[in-house]
């Protein structure tokens, strides 16, 4: 289900590219989705879901060794959704609370010149 916001969300960045508006206007189409209640609701799930199905493969480990491509899984599947939650506050929940809508051009103004680490991350 997570692959079903995902794929659209990379192939609207890959839009940003060629076209900041094309970018916007696949935002807003998308936000009709998963904006609502149950789009939300939906997401939020599949990332809760991520992120305790990797605890739940850490702990049911009996030691800690491993290959490096299952500790690196293992990792991104706990850092998914802290990193998910800053960008969902920084965009929906503030968009929410101070009654804007959060444009592509002021998510890339945000992340890349005000706080080019943030980029990064």
């Amino acid at each position: 289900m997570l692959a079903a916001f995902v794929i659209p969300h990379v192939i609207n960045h890959a839009l940003g590219l060629v076209y900041l508006q094309v970018m916007e206007a696949m935002r807003q189409v998308l936000a009709v989705i998963w904006q609502g209640p149950p789009g939300g609701w939906i997401l939020l799930a599949a990332f809760l879901t991520h992120f305790f199905l990797a605890l739940f493969a850490l702990f049911s480990r009996s030691t800690l060794r491993m290959p490096l491509w299952e500790g690196v899984q293992i990792a991104l599947g706990l850092l998914i959704f802290p990193l998910v939650l800053v960008h969902v506050i920084g965009t929906a929940v503030v968009g929410e609370l101070l009654n804007f809508d959060p444009t592509y051009e002021y998510v890339i103004t945000s992340i890349w010149v005000a706080e080019p680490i943030r980029g990064v991350q």
